[in-house]
């Protein structure tokens, strides 16, 4: 169908180049595609590295958007891209050479709320919005109609880690989490974190890094004797961390729909099991048998009496199923090839649209 639009619309052979703003400054200047740099922390911009190196078998060069011209370029087009910046993109706005392909939320509400507020807007200056979550669930967040196409957030890594995973000297319980103001909302997830740290810090062998834990004045009075007996400072490598852990106590930020971050990941790729809290619909993504649902005890002291009677077949089985998820075609929504054939795709419709086609640098 797309080759018969191009053809009817004769189009021409126009440079194309994509310019990405990243989720944060620390990425300008091209550190987004840096495997090198000290902000890819477990390997985090592997999605964007192989992303630019998609697009380049495309013949389409990839930049940071700082690398954006301020001028038009005879015979160029500029496809820009935001990840979750939602004020950065306004001085393109009716600019003849620059197409507004598409906006990718990373962050949920509580983390990004003007972002949210803006989401009309968005939906009306870019050609897509994608959002893990469905509509309905953050229409309460938003001022006035939007449109949003589904996506789930890509993850860094498709596959374990076997240095790792096959590590079978393990113990305890591990939260790993950077210290936060709690949020209001009522998705938020934050307090729960620490009601579970409570709890499993009175059982023992349950260690907490993160950063920031060291600022008692964003932890609620009644936790932070148990954050002090169980905080062991900040994290150097956390997939290295996960293969020591029998358990992790993995929490979204936010329990939303969809909302299915790298963290459950994260376990499988290090073999840990995770008793996971977060997406109310996780078992529409990933099976039962992967994870520990919180929701099938009726008090944390009852999953304690669950962990305490597994086998080390139990153990096992959890294990294998995490790994063989990764590996099967349920994981293919959460891979970053996905995320990278969809992007790509995006670009190509966009072209279509205006009557041009892809010409290689």
């Amino acid at each position: 169908l797309h080759e018969n639009v191009q053809h009817r619309k004769r189009p021409s052979r126009t440079t194309v180049r994509v310019y990405i703003d990243p989720m944060s400054y620390h990425h300008l200047g091209d550190g987004l595609f840096d495997a090198h740099s000290k902000w890819n922390r477990d390997g985090s911009l592997k999605p964007w590295i192989d992303l630019r190196q998609r697009l380049l078998e495309e013949g389409i060069e990839t930049r940071t958007a700082d690398y954006l011209e301020t001028k038009p370029a005879a015979g160029s087009i500029n496809v820009y891209s935001a990840l979750g910046i939602h004020d950065g993109y306004q001085r393109f706005l009716g600019r003849s050479d620059v197409i507004l392909n598409s906006f990718t939320f990373l962050e949920p509400v509580m983390y990004a709320p003007a972002a949210y507020a803006a989401l009309g807007k968005l939906s009306r200056d870019f050609r897509t919005v994608y959002l893990a979550t469905p509509a309905e669930s953050i229409a309460k967040y938003v001022d006035g109609p939007f449109t949003v196409t589904r996506a789930a957030i890509p993850a860094a890594r498709d596959s374990v880690i076997e240095k790792y995973w096959s590590n079978q000297n393990r113990k305890g319980v591990l939260f790993v989490y950077t210290n936060r103001a709690r949020s209001s909302l009522t998705d938020d997830l934050l307090e729960e974190r620490l009601v579970a740290l409570e709890y499993f810090a009175s059982r023992g062998d349950t260690d907490l890094w993160g950063r920031r834990w060291d600022n008692e004045s964003l932890i609620p009075p009644r936790f932070r004797e148990s954050v002090r007996r169980t905080w062991r400072g900040a994290l150097a490598d956390k997939y290295e961390a996960y293969s020591r852990a029998r358990f992790v106590f993995c929490s979204e930020n936010t329990s939303l729909d969809g909302w299915i971050t790298e963290k459950v990941f994260d376990c499988f790729c290090s073999g840990a099991i995770p008793i996971y809290v977060g997406a109310p619909d996780i078992l529409d993504w990933i099976p039962r048998e992967c994870f520990i649902d919180p929701r099938d005890f009726t008090s944390y002291e009852e999953l304690g009496r669950f962990l305490d009677s597994l086998t080390q077949g139990d153990l096992d089985n959890y294990r294998i199923a995490g790994r063989d998820f990764l590996a099967s075609e349920k994981f293919a929504p959460f891979a970053h090839a996905t995320f990278a054939e969809r992007f790509v795709l995006d670009i190509k419709e966009a072209l279509v649209e205006r009557g041009d086609s892809v010409t290689a640098r």
